[in-house]
């Protein structure tokens, strides 16, 4: 009981602030701050995806109705089964570590140097990233690996479609991906289309005397 992320925040970290002095009040300030932590993130999370939409000619109150709606849907078995947000959380949060090994690979690929000095160290940047920048990649390449490893000699004795199941895991996964490749082929081909709709430009008429 308790185990993971939800264990920790509402049953252990109330149980720590009731030990302390005024804890009440630092257990208040806390879930104050954890709420608004939560809102900016899901505020940040609907623009990304708003903004996806927006580019490809949705309209935007359109594609902000549309994101709130299926992020409220697909939030919905999460806030009313326990098992399922373990099942989310668990998922989605290992999901979260091997997209930042996607991302730090695809860097070493791009050339860590190259890409600090054309993508971060712009003319527009506040400060410069220095060469430990490049070492810092590829530390994070070595430790997500070791993460990796880890969470799968962590979940070796779980059934294979139990809660936290590799084939669980794999499903879901593969159905994200499947979807984000297909909704991608749609919005690039529809982002493209008014630009090959627009004739092209005539003769300019003679300005009148």
């Amino acid at each position: 009981m308790g185990a993971g992320n939800e264990g920790l925040t509402f049953l252990w970290i109330p149980q720590l602030f009731a030990a302390m002095p005024a804890g009440r009040l630092f257990m208040i300030l806390f879930f104050l701050a954890l709420f608004f932590a939560a809102l900016t993130s899901l505020i940040s999370m609907i623009e990304l995806a708003t903004r996806v939409l927006a580019d490809a000619g949705v309209r935007r109150s359109t594609a902000l109705a549309l994101v709130g709606a299926i992020g409220f849907l697909l939030g919905l078995p999460s806030a009313l089964s326990q098992a399922v947000f373990q099942n989310q959380d668990f998922v989605w949060g290992v999901g979260l570590m091997v997209s930042g090994l996607f991302f730090a690979v695809a860097v070493l690929r791009y050339g860590v140097t190259r890409f600090r000095e054309t993508l971060i160290n712009t003319e527009d940047a506040d400060i410069r990233i220095g060469r430990w920048w490049d070492w810092a990649i590829r530390f994070v390449v070595l430790e997500a690996l070791a993460l990796v490893v880890w969470w799968v000699w962590q979940v070796r004795a779980e059934p294979l479609f139990g809660r936290y199941g590799l084939g669980t895991v794999a499903l879901q996964w593969g159905a994200a991906l499947a979807a984000f490749l297909a909704l991608n082929r749609r919005l690039a081909a529809r982002a493209a289309r008014p630009a090959e709709e627009v004739p092209a430009a005539g003769p300019v008429p003679a300005s009148i005397p």
